[in-house]
């Protein structure tokens, strides 16, 4: 595979080229070696820059902070990245594997006609991608009148008003035809479009099981997306909640996005920002917002009870030279700098749900390595066939790295630990 993508589209001199390599934050050792070690055999890089993909693609999209949702296909990781560092990140294994799967189980009933729980498939792996990738759907939240989910779905014009609820229950009853599973190279069949949306529904989002019942791993996307904000200090939540960028194979399924900022929208209002749940907790809130409404009726009637002043009261003497004051200190010189500051600078959105597109991790790395900015991870050749990983080195002076004092320790980097991840 290497040398078939360096033959066919790199094509330049590896003496003097610097490669780049977009990984995943947390990668197996062994994975990494083997793949470094099969590109140091094949071809003379003097150097390999490991840079990892969550930060690579908030540089796509031309931010410094976003929360980024990438719904692979072994796992969906949800990573909070703040000023191109990772800070937080939480994973769930339902994602596109999980997916293909209950897609071939939902084909495999409808090619039985069976309507209990089928565990085996017997449609290919082929046809079961073919199938999500082209007839695969999700639909809105309830409640939500899928005005936002369809819309991907229907594509209005930029001069229409969007999907009626009478355009998306007729959309809802309509059938498709797709091939059979059975043999799709003759035969076809007609299976209403609502169904198509069940498998979406089951997998990435845990419809019909409880929080309770699932295991840390297992958390549906709209979860994972909550709990990783929770994780967040409150003023960098601010910052990535209204910059959310969708990546990987998942993130094209028409509804997906829509469902999951709904859906954490609908959190957020239930919940808050508190991690505590439970029914003791939702009385003492009930029990303190009883309070505040009764404090409130209680100084409304107070003010009421109270006379009036007088309209004929005047203004001592001091208060009006103190206004005379605070007038004369008025320059217009700052009043005007003031006003073409405000002009100029444009306030941050924070604070708000928020999707952003982003061009994804290989085009954030392209402009990176096209600024020549050194990463955070550089191996050298000799040092690797030397020391294997061990022969990695961070960076610290680019960093902002505050050096240890203590005395016995190697100079030049610690080639001992070094991570793309976060640092705890």
């Amino acid at each position: 595979m290497f040398r078939e993508t360096y033959n066919k589209y790199l094509l330049t001199d590896a003496g003097t080229a610097r490669l780049v390599l977009v990984v995943p934050s947390i990668m197996p050792h062994p994975l990494l070696s083997s793949v470094l070690s099969t590109l140091f055999s094949r071809w003379r890089f003097p150097s390999i820059t490991l840079l990892p993909s969550p930060t690579m693609a908030v540089a796509a999209a031309g931010l410094r902070s976003a929360l980024v949702v990438d719904l692979g296909w072994a796992e969906t990781t949800v990573t909070g990245i703040y000023e191109y560092r990772e800070i937080a990140t939480k994973r769930s294994t339902r994602a596109m594997k999980s997916l293909l799967q209950e897609t071939g189980r939902f084909l495999t009933r409808l090619s039985s006609n069976s309507n209990g729980d089928v565990d085996e498939i017997s449609v290919n792996f082929e046809y079961c991608e073919e199938v999500a990738s082209r007839f695969l759907w999700c639909k809105p939240q309830a409640g939500d009148h899928g005005s936002s989910a369809t819309s991907q779905l229907t594509d209005p014009q930029e001069g229409d008003s969007g999907p009626t609820e009478e355009d998306i229950a007729s959309l809802l009853h309509k059938t498709v035809s797709i091939p059979s599973p059975s043999n799709p190279s003759s035969n076809y069949m007609d299976i209403p479009f609502s169904k198509l949306s069940e498998p979406v529904e089951k997998v990435l989002f845990a419809k019909g099981v409880a929080d309770c019942d699932l295991d840390d791993e297992e958390k549906p996307v709209a979860l994972l997306v909550y709990n990783t904000l929770l994780q967040l200090p409150p003023d960098v939540r601010g910052i990535c909640m209204s910059r959310i960028v969708f990546v990987g194979g998942g993130a094209n399924i028409p509804g997906v996005r829509q469902r999951v900022l709904a859906e954490v929208s609908s959190l957020i209002d239930q919940h808050g920002w508190s991690p505590v749940r439970g029914k003791v907790i939702e009385q003492q809130r009930q029990m303190l917002q009883n309070l505040r409404l009764n404090e409130r009726q209680t100084s409304v009637n107070n003010a009421n009870d109270s006379t009036p002043p007088s309209p004929k009261t005047s203004v001592g003497k001091g208060d009006q030279e103190k206004r005379d004051t605070e007038e004369e200190e008025i320059d217009p010189v700052e009043e005007k700098l003031r006003r073409s500051r405000d002009k100029d600078t444009k306030p941050a959105v924070q604070g708000v749900l928020r999707e952003v597109e982003s061009l994804g991790p290989w085009a954030g790395a392209s402009l990176v390595a096209s600024l020549k900015i050194r990463s955070l991870v550089e191996i050298e050749r000799e040092k690797f066939l030397q020391h294997g990983l061990t022969g990695a080195s961070r960076d610290f002076d680019t960093h902002g790295h505050v050096p240890d004092r203590r005395s016995g320790l190697r100079s030049g980097g610690d080639r001992s630990s070094w991570t793309l991840a976060g640092w705890g």
